[in-house]
């Protein structure tokens, strides 16, 4: 789990939060749960770094799984796709 120093969502946070107010939990929480927009403005730095690979394979899963919440490790370029999170139900499996 790519998580954070400090508090982690409990399972009476998240039965007691809407899908938004989990979500930003999380991200607060997490390195691996990002925002449509990080992704997008991620994927642009790829392109300026030359890195099209990496760019295509984010721009791709953008476009394939379009969602305003992501489940992504930064770190792990093409080995991992970006997952769309919909529902809060999603999420579930990253709480304790």
């Amino acid at each position: 789990m790519e998580q954070k120093e400090g508090k982690i969502m409990t399972r009476k946070e998240y039965n007691n939060k809407n899908f938004e107010e989990v979500m930003d939990q999380l991200n607060e929480e997490r390195d691996d749960i990002t925002t449509y927009e990080t992704l997008k403005d991620f994927a642009k730095e790829k392109i300026e770094s030359d890195d099209f690979l990496v760019a295509i394979h984010i721009l791709e899963a953008l476009q394939d799984d379009i969602a305003d919440w992501y489940e992504y490790d930064y770190c792990m370029g093409t080995l991992q796709t970006p997952s769309g999170i919909t529902e809060k139900e999603h999420a579930e499996h990253m709480i304790d």
